[in-house]
């Protein structure tokens, strides 16, 4: 057991390397264009996001479902960094053609520089595959509808306009679960898992138009729907966080984040190659009890009234 430990710390050493090492180019986001459209745009890592992109000048189109915290979030920035704002009412589990229409014509004549797609959608807690269908019948549909269609539209409502311009930067918002091993998450991972290919075949697609299509696998972050409290260097706030991806996502086409996230599925990662048959236990353990404490929340569950999806913590 020493051996396979010694052997996890060696490839941990060597991936930390590697990981202050490279880069795949610095991306001058103030050059990319004036305005930056930001899905998920009032809380968490979106909200982040768009005060992070305002401080660098940038103009900033929120695009959200509810329109009070739409309009709050756009006074402060306006205040706040002297940029404009433009607001868009969106609920992504919506597969409305008259709302993604609205959309399209509202960021038809922006110079959009840069795109987030940070919006998505998971359950208040995990859950075994067969039992989402009898408590959460729309679960399946809401998913590809936010994580997936979301994602494709966007890119492709703001992809002419920066091929036209030759300069770009779309950031599609992936998981750690997109590659990690993540029990009672199986759909929610699988929609995340989308995200990484369309995000990395679109990167070579579109590399020669100077358009940089880049990969965001975020981890646990310490915000209100997650759950988690913050421990310092691996489940980080929303603002921290925000701050070290937009950093991270400007350098580097497939990244976490933050060093602590990228350290963590490492980690995981290791475990898994080395020791497959305890990493499995584990991992499964921690999943099922996650599970057990966070589903006495969940009043659908407690034959209550409906739970809404909730936007998801990784």
């Amino acid at each position: 057991m020493d051996v396979v430990w010694c052997v996890v710390i060696v490839m941990l050493l060597i991936v930390t390397v590697s990981y202050v090492t490279r880069s795949s180019g610095v991306v001058d986001i103030r050059r990319t264009g004036s305005w930056a459209v930001v899905t998920g745009a009032t809380d968490g890592i979106g909200k982040s996001f768009s005060h992070e992109l305002a401080k660098l000048g940038m103009n900033v189109v929120l695009v959200s479902r509810n329109m009070v915290k739409l309009q709050t979030c756009a006074a402060v920035i306006e205040e706040s960094y002297g940029v404009a704002t433009a607001i868009v009412q969106a609920d992504f589990t919506s597969l409305d053609k008259k709302m993604y229409a609205r959309i399209r014509e509202e960021l038809a004549d922006l110079d959009v520089g840069v795109l987030v797609n940070n919006v998505g959608m998971n359950l208040i807690h995990p859950e075994y595959f067969h039992v989402l269908d009898e408590r959460h019948d729309d679960t399946f549909q809401n998913f590809i509808n936010c994580n997936i269609t979301s994602t494709v539209n966007m890119t492709r409502f703001v992809l002419s306009g920066m091929v036209e311009r030759r300069r770009g930067l779309i950031v599609n918002v992936s998981s750690v679960f997109s590659q990690i091993p993540a029990p009672f998450f199986g759909v929610y991972s699988a929609t995340k898992s989308f995200v990484d290919k369309f995000t990395n075949d679109l990167a070579l697609e579109y590399k020669t138009f100077g358009i940089h299509v880049h990969l965001l696998r975020t981890g646990f972050v310490a915000t209100k729907l997650s759950d988690m409290k913050r421990i310092l260097g691996f489940v980080p706030d929303p603002d921290t966080y925000g701050r070290s991806a937009l950093r991270e996502t400007a350098r580097r086409r497939d990244c976490d984040g933050y060093f602590g996230h990228w350290l963590t599925r490492m980690g995981i990662l290791a475990m898994w190659a080395v020791v497959p048959s305890l990493a499995e236990s584990a991992w499964k353990l921690v999943m099922s009890k996650s599970r057990d404490k966070r589903i006495s929340k969940c009043e659908k569950c407690l034959g209550e009234k409906s739970v809404p999806i909730t936007a998801s913590p990784w």
